[in-house]
């Protein structure tokens, strides 16, 4: 080139050029012939009138390119847009533009071509062009457009809430998720300040109610409520950084865990019922065990008790003892009941009841009970189905609570009553493990007494606990009450705040059959005589003896025994006929169906009646004998006795 003059210049075409220096004309020569881009000059009919090695080696290696157009090196179809392109750069109305140009393959390749300058090259005006293939920055920038497309459709994918912060802490983008829960709170997030989103943007005189979103390290909230939204969320916040580790901002993300937080919650609530549970199973056993052994002392009591008042002339002296006794042990019986009705260990007939029909009934009794100063009101619903249960135990039940409930308002107050249907799902019975899930009777009985504390809510159904004074209550209301409920295949719950009130739910499972008649209680009567041979066996002395006087004294003929073996040995030995075998049901050494079925070996026509003061493991015992079994539960009386064993002597032999 340096033996070809050349005039470069930035004129305008007509325009006169300056001439440059030899010292120039060097330098431009050397940027010519070196440069890797590539640089062509043309006239105005697209004649290359000189081209640099760049231009030579990639469009026509070997081979001349000087006198050629330019358009031999263009794609045929871009040709008409090729000059016309070249057009709009020589006249200054376009300062570059991406085309095409054909390698040595015949391969089109995009460049980037620009005008560098107006010259004239050997007397021939001309313009000189640069070309830079940019196939390379193509490549890389569609590498990059589908990266950030990719990571576009991954940021908004995430269902978590999600956005990027710079330094101050203002939202630089969202994601799909964020942008539809939030933005119809909080309009356009891109430039708010995070913090606006948790009503925590700090005054000068408080801090913030979260940590720094934007800090050098990681931080978690694990759960936060939303001023404007509900449920409970988790916040984290992960900290950016340039590659000098220098802080530019953050990635904030809000998750929405209210689900698992009420999951968890259930779970915690489950594990209290579970542990609630456990420990009053553990309180019925005792309470069961305990009502066992006293219920076979008070037997003794009553029975004998009887016996003297029986033998005692109207002026005697004592008879008024006699009598005192019997109502002591007739008290006594009635708190092993209570605790049986706890433990569930006292047999229970349930019949079908009209719920709303038993509070109706019960409505004189309870304002009497409830006094003036307590208003009482009802509201039953009229589509409450029916329910299985014993209505005298029911009534026991809503008397129980009530009599708490007016204890607790000695000042006056409202009691409410309701009944509603109700149908419990899986996650309501998750936390009552009493229940399964089906529709139910709702019972609920509400006050406007003192209320509880949580600890006293805590115990509030064990056996003896109460919180009246010395005197005032044996404790054992509230706990019959749950047994009772228990018994019927229902959960009882109680809801209580100091200060605001009491309300116990009881829950009851529906029953389709139609409600029965209430049957009218028939008094004891006298005592029963009889002239039969009876075979009694229990393994407590004090029973047997009992039981041998009275009945011995009413005519009939007794042998006793205090073990199963012994009954045996006295069955085998006595040559006459027994019309009747009474037995226990639990004792050491084998059970007292387990006897009977031995004693039938030899005696099939001898009839079995049974008693026990642990009414649950008896019923456990005799669930395989036939439904019309006489049982007798202890404590009894002498009247309850004889009505007990005319009924299986008369019965036919089975």
């Amino acid at each position: 080139m340096t033996d070809n003059s050349m005039q470069i210049s930035s004129a305008k075409p007509g325009q006169a050029a300056a001439k440059p220096s030899a010292k120039t004309g060097d330098w431009l020569s050397q940027v010519f012939n070196h440069s890797p881009d590539m640089i062509v000059l043309l006239d105005r009919a697209g004649v290359i009138h000189q081209a640099n090695q760049a231009f030579q080696t990639f469009c026509a290696p070997g081979a001349a390119v000087t006198g050629r157009k330019i358009t031999e090196f263009i794609p045929r179809e871009r040709q008409p847009q090729w000059t016309g392109n070249l057009d709009k750069l020589r006249s200054g109305e376009w300062t570059s533009v991406e085309d095409s140009l054909l390698n040595s393959q015949g391969r089109a390749i995009p460049f980037q071509i620009a005008l560098i300058a107006h010259s004239i090259y050997q007397g021939t005006p001309v313009a000189i062009f640069h070309l830079r293939d940019v196939s390379v920055y193509q490549t890389v920038e569609r590498a990059l457009v589908a990266s950030q497309g990719q990571w576009e459709r991954s940021f908004d994918a995430i269902q978590d809430y999600m956005c990027l912060l710079d330094r101050s802490g203002r939202i630089l983008r969202a994601n799909q998720a964020m942008n539809r829960q939030f933005q119809p709170l909080y309009g356009d997030l891109v430039g708010r300040d995070y913090r606006t989103l948790f009503n925590s943007v700090p005054r000068a005189e408080e801090s913030p109610r979260l940590p720094d979103a934007v800090q050098a390290a990681p931080f978690v909230v694990p759960v936060i409520e939303l001023p404007r939204l509900k449920g409970c969320f988790s916040v984290s916040s992960f900290p950016l950084k340039d590659q000098d580790e220098a802080l530019t901002g953050a990635v904030l993300i809000i998750r929405d865990i209210t689900a698992e937080h009420a999951a968890q919650e259930a779970l915690k609530k489950a594990e209290v019922v579970q542990h609630q549970t456990c420990k009053m199973e553990a309180l019925g056993r005792l309470a069961g065990s305990v009502a066992h052994d006293f219920n076979n002392m008070l037997t003794s009591v009553l029975g004998y008790g009887a016996l003297l008042l029986k033998s005692a002339k109207p002026d005697d002296p004592h008879r008024k003892e006699f009598e005192e006794i019997i109502q002591a042990a007739e008290r006594a019986a009635m708190l092993t009941r209570q605790l049986l009705d706890f433990s569930r260990n006292q047999p229970v007939e349930t019949t079908v009841v009209d719920l709303n029909a038993v509070i109706r009934k019960m409505e004189n009794l309870l304002r009497h009970t409830l006094g003036e100063k307590i208003k009482l009101t009802t509201q039953l619903d009229p589509a409450l189905r029916n329910t299985r249960a014993d209505p005298a135990r029911l009534e026991q039940v809503i008397i129980n609570i009530i009599m708490n409930a007016r204890d607790a308002m000695l000042n006056g107050g409202e009691l409410v009553i309701e009944t509603h249907r109700r149908n419990l799902d899986q996650f309501f019975c998750a936390a009552h493990a009493a229940l399964t899930p089906g529709d139910y009777c709702l019972m609920e009985i509400s006050d406007t007494g003192c209320g509880m504390t949580p600890e006293v809510r805590e115990r509030l159904f064990e056996p003896f606990f109460t919180t009246k004074t010395k005197g005032k209550g044996t404790g054992l209301g509230l706990s019959t009450a749950y047994g009772i409920v228990k018994q019927f295949g229902g959960d009882i719950a109680v809801y209580s705040e100091v200060g605001r009130g009491t309300t116990f739910k009881l829950y009851f499972p529906e029953s389709a059959e139609a409600a029965a008649e209430r049957a009218q209680t028939k008094p004891e009567g006298i005592l029963l005589r009889g002239h039969e041979t009876i075979l009694v066996v229990d393994d407590d002395a004090n029973i047997v003896s009992i039981i041998s006087r009275i009945l011995t004294g009413l005519g009939y003929h007794v042998i006793t025994a205090t073990s199963p073996r012994q009954a045996l040995a006295l069955s085998d030995g006595y040559a006459q006929a027994i019309d009747l075998v009474l037995s226990d049901v639990i004792m050491p050494e084998f059970n007292g169906p387990e006897l009977v079925r031995r004693l039938h070996q030899k005696r099939p026509t001898l009839k079995a009646m049974y008693m026990s003061g642990y009414a649950s493991q008896a019923a456990r015992q005799l669930e395989v004998l036939s439904a019309d079994i006489v049982f007798l539960p202890k404590p009894f009386n002498p009247e309850t006795l004889t009505k007990h064993i005319r009924k299986a002597l008369d019965s036919p032999v089975k």
